[in-house]
């Protein structure tokens, strides 16, 4: 019975984990792209997408499940080599803020971008329809049938 109960516990901290990281995503506009001078993920616009399938919604939480960690460690590493008061940012979909960096932060970036949008690729999305996903989910708010439906998948995964 208790460890059926610490179980429980830990799965209870690895949706609660998959929801914060759900919620930093959704809360964004689309490409990932790691901003310097705050600690948040940001996301290019893209064009508003009308219907979300079941698919789509489980594709999209399988890849910002994998993508958030290596922005955190990406932010962590670009952050100890810039500095705190770095005011640059850093956009994937914006190739000339990477290309004006230094040779180790560029690096660091460029690989953070190339594994993002391949892990998006990966779970059978474009970059396109990842970041109309990411403006619906945006839009719709917090308090969505919508979100409530990321909610879901983001449990469902982090439980396999």
């Amino acid at each position: 019975m208790m460890r059926d109960f610490q179980r429980l516990i830990v799965q209870f901290r690895h949706v609660s984990l998959a929801l914060a990281v759900a919620s930093i995503a959704v809360l964004s506009d689309a490409i990932p792209s790691v901003h310097i001078e705050s600690s948040s993920i940001q996301w290019g616009h893209a064009a508003q997408a009308q219907t979300l399938s079941d698919r789509e919604l489980r594709n999209y939480a399988s890849a910002v499940l994998v993508i958030e960690p290596l922005r955190q460690t990406a932010f962590n590493e670009i952050r100890s080599l810039s500095g705190n008061n770095a005011t640059s940012s850093i956009a994937c979909h914006r190739p000339d803020s990477i290309t004006r960096l230094n040779s180790n932060v560029r690096t660091i970036a460029r690989n953070y971008c190339d594994r993002a949008i391949r892990i998006v690729e990966q779970n059978d999305l474009t970059i396109e329809r990842f970041n109309a996903i990411t403006q619906m989910l945006g839009q719709a708010g917090r308090s969505s049938d919508l979100h409530q439906r990321l909610q879901e998948e983001l449990i469902r995964l982090q439980q396999n």
